[in-house]
C-alpha cells in the first residue's frame, strides 16, 4: 500500500507542530508545503525533509497530494479548501471551516459535487 500524500498549506507557527506529527508516521509522507511567505514554506521544508515547497498553488498541483492540511488563517480557511477540492484533493482544515455560513455551506456544496472528495474541519472541546 502506498503512503499517504500529504501536503501543507501555511508554513505558519502551527506548522512545526503539524509536521513534526506527520513525518513521525511511516505510512504518511509530507510530499508538498506551501505559504504565501515562500521562505518559510522553504524553511519548513528543508527542516523537516519536505521535497516541494514554494508559494501560492504549489500544494495543489503534485499528483501524491492526496490530502491537503489547511492551516492559513481562518479569513482564507473557505477558498483555500474549495481550491483543494476543485484540485481533487481531500482536505484537512483548522477551525473553524469558515467565518460565514453561507460561504460555508457554498464550500460543502461544492465538496459533495466532487464525489470523492471530502472536508475534515478538527473540533476542538475545552
Amino acid at each position: 500500500m502506498a503512503n499517504l500524500g500529504i501536503g501543507i498549506i501555511g508554513a505558519g507557527n502551527i506548522s512545526t507542530q503539524y509536521l513534526t506529527n506527520l513525518t513521525s508516521y511511516p505510512d504518511v509522507e509530507v510530499v508538498a508545503i506551501d505559504d504565501l511567505i515562500v521562505e518559510r514554506a522553504q524553511a519548513q521544508a528543508e527542516k523537516f525533509g519536505v521535497p516541494t515547497w514554494g508559494g501560492e498553488n504549489t500544494v495543489l498541483n503534485p499528483p501524491g497530494v492526496d490530502v491537503v492540511v489547511n492551516i492559513t488563517p481562518p479569513e482564507v480557511h473557505i477558498d483555500v479548501s474549495t481550491k483543494a477540492v476543485r484540485a481533487g484533493k481531500h482536505v484537512w482544515s483548522e477551525k473553524p471551516l469558515g467565518l460565514d455560513l453561507e460561504a460555508a455551506r457554498g464550500e460543502m456544496r461544492v465538496a459533495r459535487r466532487s464525489r470523492f472528495h471530502r472536508i475534515l474541519v478538527q473540533v476542538h472541546f475545552a
